[in-house]
């Protein structure tokens, strides 16, 4: 496996809500205002025509937990949670069908329009260690973050090889929005390194979170359609539709620390931007502790 270096001065700043259509305020609503505030008119009402159109946002993220259970007692303070998150889609598919290249079925219902899945072996991967959430602050919930970018090999199989094993896994499908925020002043960031100007983009995403029928398989899931409620692989067949179609909308951005307040100020636009739409709100940081839950505990 080739990785590069972490980088551990960054905190993610985010912000969470729900939505669900309803006959005044439609999935098609929310995407057209996310199109207007952003200046992306490629996810609005032409596109939502053809739901394999503008949906942009396939991640996988497999959680891993130590293998070997820590005894009872202090030292438990000191297991890590680690996540891996891996976009699933390869849009570059456009272009071998233009050489006449043969395509499979990507899984996602977009087979047609020239995108595929990435092979398991073949994705890059980016490895998160999150800390607790600083509740200094209020606007946004922040977490430092220590960001490892995976460039080859199977990073699931490395972890397992480190004694790490799977505790869960989900996949997110849905619009990705991104806004530009105000570049940041130069000066020195929080690890001591000259900064220069940097333009920074909070990241908007409206998806479904969906288990996956086979483990660490995208491509085992129906075909992505934004107006056919997600089945649950868990339910019987006659009623594997059932239950609301709830979108998770999440506003977030990974600066550095030394920038997290000017993030955590922008932020504020986005929730006045979609007020009316999707209430959105800090988590509460007793969720987020990074403890590992043992069957015991």
């Amino acid at each position: 496996m080739t990785a590069l270096g972490p980088s551990s001065s960054l905190a993610e700043l985010s912000l969470h809500g729900l939505f669900q259509s309803s006959p005044g305020a439609t999935l098609q609503t929310l995407l057209d205002r996310l199109c207007a505030f952003c200046g992306d008119l490629t996810k609005g009402s032409a596109a939502l025509g053809d739901p394999s159109l503008g949906a942009d946002f396939f991640e996988h993220e497999v959680v891993c937990v130590s293998a070997v259970e820590t005894p009872v007692g202090s030292n438990r303070n000191d297991d890590l949670v680690l996540r891996l998150r891996s976009s699933f889609l390869d849009r570059g598919g456009a272009k071998k069908r233009r050489r006449g290249e043969v395509e499979a079925d990507d899984g996602a219902g977009r087979g047609a329009s020239g995108t595929r899945i990435i092979p398991f072996d073949e994705r890059k991967w980016t490895l998160f260690q999150f800390s607790n959430v600083d509740i200094s602050y209020t606007g946004a919930t922040c977490r430092p973050v220590v960001v490892c970018e995976v460039e080859a090999g199977n990073a699931v199989e490395y972890l397992k090889a480190m004694g790490y094993k799977i505790s869960s896994e989900f996949v997110r499908r849905g619009y990705n929005f991104h806004l530009r925020i105000p570049d940041s002043e130069p000066g020195v960031d929080s690890s001591g390194r000259m900064r220069l100007n940097v333009t920074r983009y909070l990241r908007v995403t409206v998806a479904r979170v969906e288990k996956l029928p086979v483990p660490l398989s995208p491509a085992s899931l129906p075909p992505f359609d934004p107006f056919v409620p997600p089945v649950d692989p868990s339910s019987a067949a006659d009623d594997a539709r059932t239950g609301p179609d709830v979108w998770l909308v999440q506003v977030s951005s990974m600066p550095d620390r030394a920038d997290a307040e000017k993030v955590e100020a922008e932020m504020g636009s986005v929730r006045e931007a979609l007020n009316g739409l999707v209430e959105l709100s800090v988590v509460d940081h007793v969720l987020l502790q990074q403890r590992v839950k043992y069957f015991d505990a």
